[in-house]
């Protein structure tokens, strides 16, 4: 077994939305945003456990059993035979049943800062630690949000076992607009009400469109890459919960986007534009009054794509 004598005794991080699906991308895609973020401080003790000592912002469970920061780090303090204890403080800017990876960001928080405290650890077991994170908030270990929080960038899961993720780079001319309204969707009802099979046509326009997606990003095309944020299966699925979607996607296009999308399992929308060619100020206040209009109020963020986890100076204790 590891003593604390082996480790460095505290950290902070610093972790960073994310986006998912992305339209036909289910389970797949994923993009980090450099918009919002949660901070995770732990601090190794001699105890046996893992406590919570505060979390300031939007309001999450406590309970080491029932967090996912806290059940991800405990993942890593398994794998890496750490007999001993800590103590966490989070501070939670990323809204709860968002659509923007907030349970992501926290299981990423966890197992991070655990990992850095304690050392040693793969990206490949930092993720599957998160995953297990990330199984508290939705019953699935799902790395579709962990992936680019943890990595950065725009990630694309090929494989769960063996575990296998293409990450690739942002370029400079994609500008992305985020608009969470004031309404909730939590992950594990949007999932529930996926269907279990889907026609051969909606399979083939969905691979159609989540290929069209990757080779824009490759090729720098965000026309093709709006063209492409369609999703035929499970999107459609999800709507019910959401009725508003078809009329917001039809104003952000209007406005100068080139695709819109739900962001994961909503209520967020993401839409894509090219900075080059428009404002992701006026993408936003198109969307946002269109939500009014829905007699939903939002709040929108202009963003680029996101850097990974990061190790911050410690700063004052929350």
């Amino acid at each position: 077994m590891m003593n604390t004598t082996d480790t460095n005794s505290k950290v902070k991080v610093r972790v960073p939305a994310t986006s998912a699906n992305l339209g036909a991308g289910f389970d797949v895609f994923g993009l980090a945003l450099d918009c919002l973020y949660d901070e995770v401080y732990m601090e190794l003790t001699t105890g046996k456990s893992i406590e919570i000592l505060g979390v300031e912002g939007y309001d999450v469970p406590e309970e080491p059993s029932e967090n996912c920061a806290a059940v991800a780090a405990s993942k890593v303090f398994e794998m890496k035979g750490y007999a001993h204890g800590a103590k966490m403080w989070m501070r939670k800017c990323i809204r709860p049943k968002s659509g923007l990876g907030s349970s992501a960001a926290s299981s990423v928080g966890g197992a991070l800062a655990a990992s850095k405290l304690l050392g040693g650890l793969s990206y490949e077991d930092i993720l599957l630690c998160a995953g297990e994170g990330e199984r508290v908030s939705s019953m699935s270990a799902h790395l579709d949000n962990v992936a680019p929080a943890l990595l950065g960038g725009f990630t694309i899961i090929r494989s769960y076992s063996p575990l296998d993720i293409v990450r690739l780079e942002a370029f400079s001319s994609m500008g992305i607009v985020v608009v969470l309204p004031e309404v909730e969707v939590s992950t594990k009802e949007a999932r529930a009400i996926l269907p279990e099979s889907a026609p051969v046509k909606d399979v083939v326009r969905n691979a159609g469109n989540a290929s069209a997606f990757v080779a824009g990003f490759i090729r720098e095309d965000i026309a093709l890459m709006g063209r492409a944020m369609v999703d035929a299966i499970f999107e459609k699925a999800r709507e019910p919960l959401m009725p508003w979607l078809s009329d917001i996607r039809k104003v952000a296009i209007g406005a100068g986007a080139s695709g819109l999308s739900l962001s994961g399992s909503g209520p967020s929308v993401i839409a894509l534009f090219d900075k080059r060619e428009h404002r992701g100020k006026e993408i936003s206040k198109a969307i946002t009054e269109a939500f009014l209009e829905n007699g939903i109020d939002s709040e929108g963020f202009i963003c680029s794509v996101g850097r990974g986890a990061m190790e911050i100076s410690e700063g004052a204790v929350i």
